[in-house]
């Protein structure tokens, strides 16, 4: 069958991740912290990370997921330039997230957000750019200019072979009582950039029943402020890993999948000797069982290496899962859960096992009216006996009748508990948000 002209880049761009036309692959920094977020990218949220929906675990923190901060692909967007204005006023009552509350303050957060896909013959390119700006009205150490600029281009090179190569640059800071951050004693929070590569070739397409993936890729964080991000310095990674798609039909894969991250240190302090060498291998699979409902599930074997043999390693079973279950087409579900090995910001820590488990409601009420609901938990136990976990759920009403966008209102309650001292907090935030766009 003949695919529609306005569409063949962006199914060809599925092809060559190896996904189905009717998934949805959502990544950003970090595969699950866009399970928590993959619903929220264009809802009506300022600063994804800090107020309405936050990500529990800091995208700095999550080398293990390959080197890519890959582009996100929508083949219901005709191609063409599209566009977003979230503006928020959002009362948090504890700021820097200590154990004490040490202050309260109301934040002005401006996130635009700019997606632009074209085709170029049977090729094409995706860009994408988010930007975060907080500026707090008392606690100025706190203000931010964080943005994120992505990049995907992909070529199709024959019916059966299409390379993919991706690019990402961001400048961001980690959110105070994340997951995978420092006890908040530091002034101010840790700042760091981050560049990354990555390329791909893909055999086959989602409709052969066999499909052979392969990525490279490499990046490098830097810490900008604060001694290295408290003395942990430069990480680079890099990554190569395959995969084979056993397609059933056209809305069910098995899968295999094999890789290898290799991650240094650099410029940090003494006792930070935390390079290593991951490797995984692992089964799976993926379901698109109609246009309201689709899965993916993963299961590895997961080793790490220290390079320092007075250092723990690890070896074990990790995992990640998501579904989109929607009863409605109107009321939308997402689930997800993961287990992973991440890295210590801690130097008496080799690694650091993580768990996130999530669940994320949005119901549209009619024409003008919508609610949205979810509770996040995720727990961090470190090699050297600290466990931190963290709970976050949140509220939230949206009325988009005006001409120019909507308006919203957003509750969130984040609570760290730990059986470290002074690194548990509470902290609620009320967010009023108004929210437009633009695109055909």
């Amino acid at each position: 069958m003949k695919r529609p002209q306005v569409k063949v880049f962006l199914y060809a761009l599925m092809d060559a991740m190896g996904m189905g036309s009717g998934f949805r692959k959502f990544t950003v920094p970090g595969m699950f912290s866009a399970y928590a977020l993959a619903l929220n990218l264009y809802a009506p949220a300022a600063n994804a990370q800090a107020f309405n929906y936050e990500a529990p675990r800091a995208s700095s923190v999550l080398r293990n997921n390959g080197a890519t901060k890959s582009q996100i692909y929508d083949e219901d967007r005709p191609i063409g330039l599209y566009g977003s204005l979230s503006v928020s006023i959002s009362k948090q009552q504890n700021v820097l997230r200590t154990d004490n509350n040490s202050g309260s303050d109301t934040v002005l957060s401006v996130s635009p957000l700019l997606w632009y896909q074209k085709e170029i013959g049977r090729h094409g390119v995706v860009i994408r750019y988010r930007g975060d700006y907080l500026r707090y009205a008392d606690l100025s150490n706190e203000n931010a200019l964080d943005h994120n600029l992505q990049g995907d281009a992909l070529f199709d090179l024959s019916e059966k072979f299409q390379a993919r190569v991706g690019a990402g640059y961001t400048l961001g800071h980690e959110v105070r009582g994340q997951l995978g951050t420092v006890i908040n004693t530091l002034a101010k929070p840790n700042r760091f950039r981050e560049t990354s590569v990555e390329g791909g070739l893909t055999y086959g397409r989602r409709e052969n029943t066999i499909q052979l993936v392969g990525t490279v890729g490499v990046s490098k964080l830097k810490y900008t402020n604060n001694n290295g991000g408290g003395g942990r310095g430069d990480i680079d990674t890099k990554h190569i890993g395959g995969t084979v798609f056993y397609n059933i039909g056209t809305r069910t894969s098995l899968l295999a999948e094999v890789g290898i991250n290799d991650i240094a240190y650099a410029n940090n302090s003494a006792g930070f000797d935390l390079d290593s060498k991951e490797t995984y291998a692992g089964i799976g699979a993926r379901w698109d069982a109609t246009e309201l409902t689709q899965g993916d599930v993963r299961i590895y074997k997961t080793k790490k290496n220290l390079d320092d043999p007075s250092r723990n390693d690890f070896s074990g079973t990790t995992y990640s899962g998501g579904i989109n279950w929607a009863p409605r087409d109107y009321s939308r579900f997402r689930f997800h859960v993961a287990h992973s090995i991440e890295e210590s910001i801690d130097s008496t820590s080799s690694f650091v096992i993580g768990d996130e488990y999530g669940l994320r409601w949005n119901h549209t009420l009619n024409s003008a009216w919508s609610v949205n609901a979810f509770a996040i938990k995720g727990t961090d136990e470190y090699s050297s006996g600290r466990k931190d976990q963290l709970t976050d759920f949140g509220l939230g009403a949206n009325y988009g009748a005006f001409s120019w966008g909507a308006i919203g209102l957003q509750y969130t309650q984040a609570s760290r508990t730990s059986n470290t001292a002074k690194n548990e907090f509470d902290d609620e935030i009320i967010s009023l948000i108004f929210t437009s766009s633009f695109g055909a």
